[in-house]
């Protein structure tokens, strides 16, 4: 098989070049002849005869072509394995970014685990032990102001109020029992802090303040703080 590389350092050149010592053994000097890559010369010598057989050989237009389109399909392909191995690298590069991000989910997620596990699920503390356990009886008074105003911002102190509003603020912000509402409601009520008042029910729904002799109260206002 001729190597087109050897021949390719001919291509911008119409000096015929030697036979001998080119790397291109007679056999295929013969094979470049016959496909019409080459033409064979003889070079007169200084004495000025001709040899014998022909000393010197250089590409024909058509071996001149064949070579620089080999060269250059060869150029293609060695850009075309370029990129595919920057692509590869690059693509290397963001599946060890992944798998640094997988190491570091997989960290969190054990760290979490582990907090988890420590938890006594047997005694859990919920919002309603803790919150309960932090308010002061100033706190719960202020609360109960707050409900009052914020259900109708025009209202002022001394306004009459349904306990129903006590009952569902304090289930909403502090997660507390009825019962627990009115005990503290009716505490209250005996410190002349909180008014409340016997009235009907603006809803069958409404929960009022139940006293310790069985009434029911519906209604109620803040005195004094």
């Amino acid at each position: 098989m001729v190597d087109l590389k050897k021949l390719e350092k001919f291509t911008n050149t119409s000096e015929t070049q030697p036979t001998r010592g080119s790397g291109i053994t007679a056999a295929q000097f013969k094979t470049l002849k016959q496909m019409g890559f080459v033409s064979l010369h003889k070079i007169k010598s200084k004495t000025g005869k001709l040899p014998a057989s022909p000393n010197h050989f250089a590409l024909t237009d058509f071996g001149r072509s064949v070579v620089a389109q080999a060269a250059s399909a060869n150029e293609s392909l060695k850009s075309l394995l370029s990129t595919s191995n920057r692509e590869l690298k690059s693509l290397t590069a963001t599946i060890r970014d992944l798998s640094s991000s997988l190491k570091t989910v997989e960290s969190r997620v054990e760290s979490l685990s582990s907090k988890f596990n420590k938890i006594n699920i047997q005694s859990p503390q919920t919002p309603h032990t803790s919150t309960k356990q932090k308010l002061s009886r100033k706190d719960k008074i202020q609360l109960l102001k707050e409900f009052q105003f914020d259900s109708r911002a025009e209202e002022k102190l001394g306004a009459l109020f349904s306990t129903e509003i006590y009952f569902s603020g304090l289930n909403r912000r502090l997660n507390l029992s009825d019962n627990e509402i009115n005990e503290i409601l009716y505490i209250l009520y005996e410190d002349n802090i909180l008014d409340i008042q016997m009235g009907q029910p603006q809803n069958s729904r409404d929960r009022g303040v139940k006293t310790p002799s069985g009434k029911i109260y519906y209604w109620g206002r803040i005195l004094r703080g």
